[in-house]
């Protein structure tokens, strides 16, 4: 079961991830009422606990189970209050419970922030955080996938890592779209870079990253999301008081509204200085640029 970003968070549907994992069929042949536990909406929050427990008591005497509740930096209240308890039942159970959460978009004001030291303390929880890929594991990716020259492999290493700052989605379908856009060439069992791809930088921004990112942004103010847009005009890195006097904010406005966009994480700090960079550069490409139908250049040729 997975959670979903929302405008506004308290709106989301009581037990949506639980609703998807208790209605999964294969579930249901194991343990055929486990979706009636929820769906019943039991006006007592522990009765509905209780049944909850007690179907997957049953499901997981006939089968062992695994499941995974997905981004639950979206959660609402009632998703993690059952999380909670399923937790502490599941250490005496042969149900293996996997939760993933992104750390840079998890605020102060989500449910899940207050409620994360409980749920680890409570349920003797194993935590494995995953720091971004650094340029030599991006190096190892695009040497698994291509066989190019050295030379070669280290200049699509850089501008693939550039982009993509070591996000893994980024950085997948960063190489799937160059491949697509022939800047990556395949003849036989030999691969090739087009020289096109470190002569221009006008190359679109993947489809799919584009509309990650634009999803994020929808979750801005109408101000931050401006204030954002007049940061990509600076370039990756941003120099602090530029950004102010193109804001045409007042200081106070201005400390209040950067604040808004630093927490959204598509800006960081720089240690030491008084500026500030996006964290990938690839989050600056689209703002920077509208998206645009492109075209592949031939092979050996530029990018118009």
């Amino acid at each position: 079961g997975s959670c979903r970003p929302l405008l506004r968070p308290a709106h989301a549907a009581p037990y949506g991830p639980w609703l998807t994992v208790l209605s999964d069929p294969d579930l249901n042949l194991i343990a055929p009422d486990i979706a009636l536990a929820l769906s019943l909406q039991a006006n007592d929050q522990s009765t509905l606990h209780t049944r909850v427990v007690q179907q997957l008591t049953l499901a997981s005497g006939n089968q062992p189970l695994m499941i995974a509740l997905e981004d639950l930096h979206w959660a609402d209240k009632s998703s993690l209050d059952l999380l909670r308890v399923v937790a502490r039942e599941a250490r005496r159970l042969p149900i293996f419970l996997v939760a993933t959460y992104r750390n840079d978009e998890l605020k102060r004001r989500d449910h899940l922030y207050s409620m994360l030291p409980l749920l680890v303390r409570e349920s003797r929880a194993d935590r494995i955080d995953l720091p971004r890929l650094d340029e030599p594991a991006t190096a190892r990716i695009v040497a698994q996938h291509y066989a190019l020259p050295d030379l070669e492999g280290k200049l699509l290493t850089r501008h693939v890592y550039e982009r993509s700052q070591g996000n893994p989605r980024y950085v997948g379908e960063i190489l799937l779209a160059l491949q697509d856009a022939n800047l990556i060439l395949q003849s036989g069992s030999e691969w090739t870079v087009n020289p096109a791809l470190f002569t221009t930088d006008l190359f679109p921004v993947p489809m799919l990253i584009r509309h990650v990112i634009e999803s994020r942004l929808a979750l801005l103010s109408q101000l931050a999301r401006k204030l954002i847009d007049i940061a990509s005009i600076c370039g990756i890195q941003i120099n602090l008081e530029l950004w102010r006097d193109l804001s045409g904010l007042d200081e106070a406005g201005f400390v209040e509204v950067s604040g808004q966009v630093l927490a959204s994480h598509f800006i960081d700090e720089v240690p030491g200085t008084a500026d500030l960079q996006f964290r990938h550069a690839i989050v600056r490409e689209t703002l920077y640029r509208p998206a645009r139908t492109h075209t592949s250049p031939p092979a050996g040729g530029r990018i118009p």
